[in-house]
C-alpha cells in the first residue's frame, strides 16, 4: 500500500507587501498537518528553490541574481499567499527527490539582464521539471501557467484584504492544483 502522506512540490507565490507582483519560487513541503500553526518549535521542514537578488537600494531590489536552495517553514513565512501544486512524491524518498530537484534546478539558466525575474526563472524551472518527468501539468503552456497563477494569487490577496481569508494554520494557505 502506498504512502498517503505524500510530499508536495508547489509553485509558491509570495506577496511583496507594498511592491507590485509576487515573488515566485518552488517549494517542496510535507503534506499539510492541521494545527501546526504558531508552534514556535516547528522546524524548517520545507525546501525553497528560487532565484533572488536580495540586495536593496532605495527600496528596490538590485544586484546580481543568484540561485538559492534554503530550508524554510512555509507557515512562518508571512508573505506566502498562494501555492500551486505541481507534483506529489512519496515522503519516504524525500532526500532523493530533494537532491534530484536541486541537481536540476541549480542548472536552470538565468541572466543578469533586466528582463530576468524570479517569475521567468520559476517558469523555466517548471519546464525543466516537465522535460525530466518530475512534473506533469494539465496547464500546458507557459503563458497559461503564468496567467492562472497570477489570477489565483490576486484572488487570495483580495480575499485577505476583505478579511474573508485568514491564515491561522499552514493548511489555510490556499492551494490550486495544476497537476494532470
Amino acid at each position: 500500500m502506498g504512502n498517503k502522506d505524500k510530499d508536495r512540490l508547489y509553485l509558491a507565490m509570495d506577496h511583496r507587501y507594498s511592491a507590485p507582483g509576487y515573488h515566485w519560487s518552488l517549494l517542496y513541503a510535507p503534506k499539510d498537518k492541521k494545527k501546526a500553526a504558531r508552534d514556535t518549535t516547528v522546524v524548517d521542514d520545507c525546501v525553497r528553490f528560487d532565484l533572488t537578488n536580495q540586495h536593496q537600494e532605495h527600496g528596490l531590489r538590485v544586484g546580481p541574481w543568484w540561485y538559492r536552495k534554503s530550508d524554510v517553514n512555509q507557515f512562518q513565512n508571512a508573505s506566502l499567499i498562494a501555492r500551486i501544486m505541481l507534483a506529489k512524491f512519496d515522503s519516504s524518498s524525500r532526500n532523493e527527490v530533494i537532491a534530484r530537484l536541486h541537481a536540476l534546478l541549480e542548472r536552470v539558466t538565468f541572466t543578469q539582464e533586466p528582463a530576468q525575474t524570479c517569475r521567468v526563472w520559476a517558469l523555466d524551472a517548471i519546464a525543466v521539471l516537465e522535460q525530466n518527468g518530475l512534473v506533469k501539468l494539465k496547464v500546458k503552456t507557459r503563458q497559461e501557467i503564468q496567467q492562472r497563477a497570477i489570477e489565483f494569487a490576486d484572488h487570495q490577496m483580495r480575499e485577505m484584504a476583505a478579511r474573508r481569508l485568514v491564515i491561522e494554520d499552514v493548511a489555510d494557505i490556499p492551494v490550486s492544483d495544476f497537476r494532470e
